[in-house]
Parts: structure tokens; sequence; C-alpha cells
């Protein structure tokens, strides 16, 4: 059960609309209410993950 992964360049709504229309997401989640709660969430680890890289990415970091 591959949930799709959400593109860098791709809007938050746009995710959740070709999360919400994938096929494979349809079969295991039929239910409209849980599969938005699945790419919901997905989509929030997403944006979450983007938040903390963009945090270190102008740092001057030191990596040994």
């Amino acid at each position: 059960m591959p949930i799709p992964q959400k593109g860098k360049k791709e809007n938050n709504d746009k995710f959740l609309e070709r999360c919400m229309s994938d096929n494979v997401m349809k079969k295991e989640f039929p239910n409209n209410k849980q599969r938005y709660a699945v790419c919901n969430t997905k989509l929030k680890k997403a944006v979450a993950e983007e938040l903390e890289w963009s945090e270190f990415q102008n740092s001057p970091v030191i990596i040994y």
C-alpha cells in the first residue's frame, strides 16, 4: 500500500487532490473521510520535514 509522496514543488491542495484520487488509495481506503485523514497526515509529515530542513539549509553547519 504505497501512499503517494508530495512533490517538492507540488502545493498542498494539488497533493491532497492527487492523493485522494489515487486508485490504490481508493481501493485501500474506500471511505473518503479515512482516505482524507491518511492523505492529510502524509501531507503534514511532508510539510514538517520541509520546515525542519529549511531551518538548517542556510545555517552554518559543520559536518564531520
